[in-house]
């Protein structure tokens, strides 16, 4: 009789124990949709209210880069999207003349005159006007990772279009050139060469980019 009274008790606690662990999972699913349902629409609510006036708020009050005149300066076509796609968008953005200088037509692989194409649409897609975009068809700047790029042709053709176009401030490539491709290090080297020669305009505030965040 006791057997059967405990063997009763146990049974109806087991009961209750399930019950209860059923109820705490209900509420703990319910408990985590809430949350995700909440975080999603704090998050699309700000998107919406950074695309409504964020984007429309004057360059003074969101951080001006301060430059009037920009010349970026890159290697090959697709350079621009790849590695400057930022910089060159929020230039433009903010009103400023950004021209690019491109020193060669990228002709690697035999695309030279696709991968042109490609550099004036996606220049039009960031905001550059088609009359600020300069390519260079040098034979001594092929678009290859085995030919070493003359450091002076080079810097002679940077400091022609600073000059011609009276740009403050130049942006280009670092040392490793972003990718370590050896044509994008020449840019580079070319840069130092013109600061070493001092022939780089004394107004000129120069930028060597890394990869953008």
């Amino acid at each position: 009789m006791l057997l059967s009274i405990l063997g009763y008790d146990w049974e109806y606690l087991y009961n209750i124990y399930l019950q209860i662990l059923s109820e705490v999972l209900v509420y703990v699913k319910n408990f985590a949709l809430y949350i995700c349902a909440w975080v999603l629409s704090y998050l699309l609510v700000c998107g919406a209210v950074y695309r409504r006036y964020a984007r429309k708020l004057p360059t003074r009050i969101r951080g001006a880069l301060g430059a009037k005149r920009v010349l970026i300066v890159i290697a090959h076509p697709d350079d621009e999207c790849m590695f400057f796609g930022p910089t060159i968008f929020r230039l433009c953005e903010q009103g400023t003349d950004v021209h690019i200088l491109c020193l060669s037509n990228g002709n690697f692989e035999g695309k030279g005159q696709v991968r042109r194409k490609e550099l004036w649409s996606a220049c039009q897609e960031l905001g550059v006007p088609v009359e600020n975009i300069c390519l260079i068809n040098d034979t001594r700047l092929q678009d290859s990772p085995k030919v070493q790029w003359p450091v002076p042709v080079i810097a002679k053709l940077i400091h022609h279009q600073l000059e011609s176009l009276a740009v403050d401030t130049l942006v280009t490539f670092d040392r490793g050139g972003v990718s370590s491709h050896p044509n994008h290090s020449a840019v580079f080297y070319a840069v130092a060469f013109m600061f070493v020669e001092k022939i780089m305009p004394q107004n000129i505030f120069c930028d060597g980019q890394k990869a953008e965040e």
